[in-house]
């Protein structure tokens, strides 16, 4: 059962860049689009837009309140200044509820530390952090855990038929793959091992392109020097 998360937004004037001055003063300009209306320019405060993504991330629909009417939505985007991390823009898609919808699902592992494999030195990693999901959206999960405490030994994995969906909730593509593995449990020495030759095999092809030439650089070479020529005939 998902969460019923309202959320109100003020209408935003403000379009281009003048939405730079909302940011210097901790307002995120956004949007609102879908089927029946025309797009929404939207505002909210940055503090109260990143607790609400926290609870629906980009699965769970949420009812947001423009101008006292309601819009039922999911987040359909958003964009974080790289260095200060907050957010620049964010997009709200309205949806029916009685349509299906997709969405990327977070995979949650239950139990980390804890998996007897774990416990008996071996390394337990995730090798797919969410599934792409269809459902309607009073159904679609917020996430999708995975117990771990099947695991014992090297080998042993979780694949995409393991997981528990819920009732109403497939996935996405219908031609998935269903071994494609979740989780996995490595000897921590092999891990090691690998990465090391990983890095060896790096690094002797630098040594050799940087003692050599790559066949670019002999290449720009020779174009740099035939170009030159042609130049002093003119």
């Amino acid at each position: 059962m998902t969460k019923n998360v309202k959320f109100t937004v003020d209408p935003r004037q403000l379009v281009g860049k003048k939405v730079q001055s909302l940011r210097q003063a901790g307002l995120v300009p956004g949007v609102i689009y879908g089927k029946g209306h025309e797009p929404i320019n939207i505002q909210v405060k940055q503090l109260d837009l990143e607790r609400v993504l926290d609870q629906v991330g980009f699965s769970t629909p949420l009812t947001l309140k423009v101008d006292k009417k309601d819009y039922f939505s999911i987040v359909k985007n958003f964009d974080r200044d790289p260095v200060k991390r907050t957010i620049l823009n964010v997009e709200f898609q309205t949806i029916s509820a009685d349509e299906a919808i997709d969405a990327a699902v977070e995979l949650v592992l239950v139990g980390r530390g804890e998996s007897p494999a774990e416990k008996a030195g071996f390394t337990v990693m995730q090798v797919l952090e969410d599934v792409e999901l269809r459902a309607l959206p009073n159904k679609m999960p917020s996430e999708i855990e995975i117990k771990l405490d099947e695991l014992k030994e090297v080998g042993d994995h979780i694949t995409l038929g393991d997981l528990n969906l819920p009732e109403g909730v497939d996935f996405t593509d219908k031609e998935v793959d269903l071994t494609a593995a979740v989780v996995n449990v490595y000897d921590p020495a092999q891990l090691e091992a690998h990465n090391e030759a990983a890095a060896g095999e790096a690094e002797d092809v630098s040594d050799v392109e940087s003692e050599n030439g790559s066949e670019d650089s002999e290449e720009a070479a020779a174009e740099g020097e035939a170009e030159s020529k042609l130049s002093n005939k003119a």
